[in-house]
């Protein structure tokens, strides 16, 4: 391939790739980053002859750049960092894949997307239990009872010590926006 078709796939894959990752890094200019950090590693792979199929070469670009982005977040953050390519090859060695086999290659897509995506779940999980310890014991008590073990307000008020059950309800409240807000503030609401 040569210049020009680098620059056709570019603006094949660039308005859906970057429009696609605003939504997930909340920036252009990340989603843009970890677009271009994509599509040249992916020419690379495509100039090595690592790559023969090009059915899902948008939706391949876009785990690629996925995956960066969750890459530097997590570096960021001072987690575990890896490389999509190394990741890739050992995938491919652990189940004898070959990329150039359609089959294999739509299988190794899904794999990515859905590792991807529990990546990010977990990271929102953590996130989610970090804010949720950060309110008061009293609060995490009372959301804990009234949304995870479905207590009245009538029994909460008795375990509480509280004066009345419009007591429990006004409590509930202020801790639940109390909790929006802070999720809000760290970018999961």
């Amino acid at each position: 391939m040569d210049n020009k078709a680098f620059k056709e796939l570019f603006m094949e894959c660039q308005p859906y790739c970057v429009k696609s990752l605003v939504k997930m890094t909340s920036s252009k200019a990340d989603a843009e980053d970890a677009f271009m950090e994509a599509i040249s590693k992916f020419w690379l792979l495509q100039q090595q002859g690592n790559v023969k199929h090009q059915n899902n070469v948008k939706a391949f670009v876009l785990v690629m750049a996925k995956n960066i982005w969750l890459q530097k977040k997590r570096k960021n953050k001072n987690h575990q960092e890896f490389a999509f390519e190394q990741d890739i090859m050992e995938q491919r060695q652990a189940q004898q894949m070959d990329v150039h086999d359609e089959a294999s290659f739509n299988e190794l897509l899904q794999t990515e997307i859905l590792e991807a995506a529990e990546s990010e779940k977990q990271q929102r999980i953590q996130s989610f239990n970090s804010v949720f310890k950060s309110l008061s014991d009293k609060c995490q008590q009372l959301l804990k009872a009234t949304i995870v073990y479905k207590k009245r307000m009538k029994e909460l008020q008795d375990t509480l010590g509280l004066a009345t059950t419009q007591t429990v309800k006004t409590a509930k409240y202020r801790c639940k926006k109390n909790l929006m807000k802070k999720l809000s503030e760290a970018g999961l609401s």
